[in-house]
């Protein structure tokens, strides 16, 4: 997983801190704003999620949903791309807001950069 660490950072500018976990389909990262990738996106914040505002001299934390296209099936590889359609469309103060999204070198991954919300699982 370190390559895959590497294309992130080099695609975006986002550095990756540590896993959070592993699903069916993708991996989801820790990450920390860079100079590069603007340290915050566009998503809206909230108090109980997003990034350090702004002027706090804290980096700026979002969560990247990882996943691979290599292999996965063609209807998989569509549902991935309206996940990130569907993310863009929704502005509502209870739904984790999408900060940004981009492919890795050699299109291998879709990353899917949002909101953290550190207060434990979404269930």
């Amino acid at each position: 997983e370190p390559a895959t660490r590497e294309r992130i950072e080099a695609a975006s500018g986002w550095h990756v801190q540590r896993q959070l976990g592993r699903g069916q389909y993708g991996v989801a990262y820790l990450v920390e704003g860079t100079a590069k990738s603007g340290g915050g996106g566009t998503g809206a914040k909230t108090q109980s999620c997003g990034g350090t505002p702004q002027g706090t001299g804290r980096p700026d934390v979002a969560v990247a949903k990882v996943v691979s296209l290599e292999f996965l099936p063609e209807k998989e590889h569509k549902l991935a791309f309206q996940e990130v359609e569907l993310m863009r469309n929704l502005k509502h103060p209870h739904i984790v807001a999408l900060r940004e999204n981009f492919m890795t070198q050699d299109n291998l991954e879709l990353v899917i950069v949002m909101d953290f919300c550190d207060s434990g699982d979404l269930r």
